[in-house]
């Protein structure tokens, strides 16, 4: 059974991941190459001085504006720049701030991959797929409960809105002793206090509201299966067949809203852009001194 420590969004996987890479290229130094050569190899250096091989990495500006990244590292190449100069072309990849989105694209036509393709730029990240499965369940239940106050021409931009929708039992029973409460329960006497059971009543109502909702029940059927069902092990492509099976019963846009469920930067784009980014820096500290 998976847990909620695993779940995270699709930046803090890459923040994550990236911090992992930047380590293992903190120390690298240009040990060859120019800008006259069009590459540079960078490679680690220990307290003693001498160079390591790990994770060393030629990094090379091709003529056509692609940039390849390759060495004890997997092979990645990125296009295409527009650019001639080959520090221009580091730093359009190295100056970047994320890895998915731009980053990601122009990886994707480095290797020439279609949207059907991109087993080597991006792999599917279970973590990163319960918190987008999550997020869809949370969208939902907004939408149930905003329509549930709308019926009772209460406004969603209110406290108790939000303790609803966290089911927190003691912070709804705090706020049902605001005045609109008489909205939500017109048989309450003005001097009469809310009794506790009126916040479980509330909360129990939109628990029904959610269970009976066929969009949120598939939401949390695919949830329960990424929890019991899904292993390290599983293909993907189990994930994504039973998310479309339950979900294409209700919209013909499920292909489309699946498509990127759990889709992150592969580990071989995330460290060729670590060792591209170090290289930046270190051209722009070499210019800084020059």
């Amino acid at each position: 059974m998976r847990n909620d420590n695993e779940t995270k969004s699709p930046r803090d996987y890459e923040k994550q991941q990236l911090l992992r890479a930047r380590e293992n290229f903190k120390n690298h130094v240009i040990v060859s190459g120019s800008a006259a050569e069009r590459r540079w190899v960078i490679m680690g250096v220990n307290k003693e001085g001498k160079r390591e091989s790990f994770y060393w990495t030629e990094i090379v500006a091709l003529e056509n504006g692609h940039l390849l990244a390759h060495g004890d590292i997997d092979a990645c190449m990125f296009g295409r720049s527009g650019y001639k100069d080959p520090v221009a072309i580091v730093n359009w990849i190295g100056k970047n701030e994320h890895i998915s989105g731009y980053v990601i694209e122009k990886a994707n036509i480095g290797f020439n991959c279609s949207h059907h393709s991109m087993e080597l730029t991006t792999e599917f990240e279970h973590g990163v797929a319960r918190w987008q499965v999550l997020n869809m369940l949370r969208d939902r239940e907004e939408e149930l409960l905003a329509d549930l106050f709308e019926e009772r021409y209460l406004s969603k931009n209110t406290p108790i809105f939000k303790a609803i929708l966290d089911r927190d039992t003691e912070e709804v029973l705090l706020k049902l002793h605001d005045p609109f409460i008489h909205l939500v329960n017109p048989e309450l006497d003005d001097d009469e206090a809310p009794e506790k059971q009126d916040a479980h009543a509330l909360i129990e109502k939109f628990n029904g509201l959610v269970k009976d909702d066929k969009e949120a029940s598939v939401y949390q059927s695919v949830i329960d299966y990424l929890d019991h069902e899904y292993s390290d092990n599983s293909d993907p492509r189990a994930f994504y067949n039973f998310f479309y099976e339950e979900l294409s019963n209700i919209t013909s846009d499920a292909g489309e809203i699946i498509s990127d469920v759990g889709s992150v930067p592969s580990i071989r784009v995330i460290y060729a852009f670590a060792a591209i980014e170090k290289l930046s820096q270190l051209l722009g500290e070499a210019k800084d001194v020059g």
